[in-house]
């Protein structure tokens, strides 16, 4: 057995085991310090081993959690990231910006909703460019409406005023025209209704000079003339007009000029330099037919328009415009000189009318005179023939009652 004992204050530890055969007991007495001494050794250091176990054990744990913790926070933040952009993305996209683009750097869903994000954005920006787009050419359509707009309101105020302007401007050549009818009906002598005739003219059509030819036989004789004196009339005394007047070219002299009038045409020099049969035309007759002074006096004169004058469809005459300026005559003097020609053809007409008039009222009045001529004289021979039948009726009377 074993026993625990103190000799001389020391432990010790007693091991006994009886001797049957000798009625002995054999007994092993060691210090109990020794005993345990490999023990307490043995367990100080199984207890600083555990210590360092601990430590280690505890800095593993530490050294896992930390890990875990980093793991997670590492994938918590792969996770989130994406997500975060995201949500910036669209703070970002809320704000107006969409320029951003969020970074995919993984395929699954997460990535697949960032590329679907992104590709929203490119839409969104695309939709928005193209509505700005829209809007700028929407703003310049606006724009160039307005100015369109505007410019319409000018075209039509100016349009208005040029109508107004031109129905003015024609209500006053209908009232010369209806002047001038009108004056048909008033004044039948001839001069003085053609003159009339190139006053009001010159009151709707601006010339330097104007002058009316009638017919006569082969030549032109030139009835009425407004225009510029010259030197020879004012140093003789005589009018521009007289002058004027004295100028009888020929249809053969004015050529192609008459061949057009004949026509019915009007005849319309722009330029009396311009190389046309008809400027040509002029240039060849002006010096032939015209005395020099008067063609002198009229040099300046560039441009000349001449229209007939028809009756029964015949040209028995001509009214010529003159002016300073190449080009003046457009189709509207044209029109006008025109119609201004009908009434003169009318008044020579008239003219014509009311001398045939006038001769028949005069061939009239001498065959009434001549027979009221006749029938006085045969008057006087009834009385001379009835005083003699009174007489010889008296003197048979006379002697039947005489015996």
């Amino acid at each position: 057995g074993l026993a625990e004992s103190r000799i001389g204050g020391e432990a010790v530890l007693l091991a006994y085991a009886p001797l049957p055969d000798l009625g002995w007991s054999l007994g092993i007495v060691t210090p109990l310090a020794e005993l345990t001494a490999p023990a307490d050794a043995l367990a100080a250091q199984t207890s600083r081993n555990a210590v360092d176990i601990l430590r280690t054990t505890v800095k593993l744990i530490a050294f896992f959690f930390l890990a875990a913790l980093a793991g997670v926070f590492l994938t918590n933040r792969r996770l989130t990231r994406p997500i975060a952009e995201l949500v910036k993305g669209t703070e970002t996209i809320t704000a107006g910006d969409l320029a951003v683009a969020i970074p995919v750097t993984t395929g699954d869903e997460l990535g697949r909703l960032a590329q679907s994000f992104n590709r929203m954005t490119a839409a969104l920006r695309q939709t928005r460019q193209s509505l700005h787009q829209q809007n700028e050419a929407l703003a310049a359509e606006i724009a160039e409406r307005r100015q369109a707009e505007a410019t319409l309101r000018r075209t039509e105020v100016a349009h208005r005023q040029e109508l107004e302007q031109r129905v003015a401007e024609r209500t006053r050549e209908l009232l010369t025209l209806l002047d001038v009818s009108h004056s048909l009906t008033l004044i039948m002598a001839l001069p003085e209704l053609l003159q009339l005739i190139l006053e009001k003219l010159g009151d709707v059509v601006e010339f330097a000079a104007a002058s009316i030819a009638i017919l006569d036989g082969d030549l032109l004789q030139q009835v009425a003339y407004r225009g510029p004196a010259t030197e020879a009339a004012q140093s003789d005394a005589k009018s521009a007009e007289a002058v004027a007047l004295a100028i009888r070219p020929s249809r053969a002299e004015l050529g192609v000029i008459w061949t057009q009038l004949a026509q019915g045409e009007p005849v319309i020099i722009q330029d009396l330099d311009e190389e046309t049969a008809v400027a040509a035309a002029y240039r060849a007759l002006a010096p032939a037919v015209v005395p020099d002074d008067v063609y002198q006096a009229n040099r300046m004169l560039r441009a000349w328009l001449a229209v007939p004058l028809r009756l029964r469809g015949k040209t028995v005459g001509l009214l010529a415009l003159q002016h300073h300026q190449p080009g003046h005559f457009s189709h509207q003097p044209i029109d006008l000189a025109l119609a201004f020609a009908n009434q003169a053809a009318i008044a020579l007409n008239n003219a014509r009318l009311y001398n045939e008039l006038e001769q028949y009222n005069q061939t009239l009045e001498e065959a009434v005179k001549q027979r009221t001529a006749e029938l006085t004289e045969a008057n006087v021979e009834l009385r001379k023939l009835s005083r003699a039948k009174d007489e010889f009726v008296s003197n048979v009377s006379h002697e039947l009652r005489t015996p």
